[in-house]
């Protein structure tokens, strides 16, 4: 990744070329087809030698689907999938945010949120900009660019 790479931090006219965001959400939806899908992509990417209880360091653990926790098998400690990550607390799905992250590196100035907020149906404007937002100031950091970067680029 090259200083170039981060040159959509900074606010500037949007691209008119919906061909280029048609093809770029092709690509994405290839690569995340579903919300589980983005769900392992964060397990994988948040415990990549697999789940460790930040408690007692065991490996052994219990999936609460409905809650989508993951409960330590030996101590009872309960760890969220999205628990000191930018999704904490986001009632988004996370195939939005991903998408958008993917978006905002790969199109970077270039990005419409208008036109990409019409083709996915992210709700009001407002949840599409707090979200870019918060994502901008996670990438305003290299090593959490160099982290996201790496979450979306599989």
């Amino acid at each position: 990744m090259t200083p170039k790479d981060y040159d959509f931090l900074e606010e500037t006219e949007p691209s008119d070329k919906p061909e280029e965001l048609e093809d770029e959400l092709e690509s994405f939806y290839g690569k995340f087809r579903d919300e589980e899908a983005c769900r392992k992509r964060l397990q994988e990417w948040r415990w990549p030698k697999g789940f460790k209880c930040e408690k007692c360091g065991s490996r052994k653990y219990y999936r609460h689907r409905q809650r989508g926790l993951f409960q330590c098998k030996n101590c009872g400690y309960q760890a969220s999938l999205t628990a000191g990550t930018l999704f904490h607390g986001s009632k988004i799905q996370l195939r939005k945010w991903f998408l958008l992250i993917y978006m905002m590196i790969r199109l970077g100035k270039g990005l419409n949120l208008t036109r990409l907020q019409y083709y996915v149906k992210f709700g009001s404007s407002r949840t599409i900009w707090g979200m870019k937002r918060k994502i901008k100031k996670e990438l305003a950091h290299r090593k959490n660019a160099w982290q996201l970067k790496e979450l979306v680029d599989a």
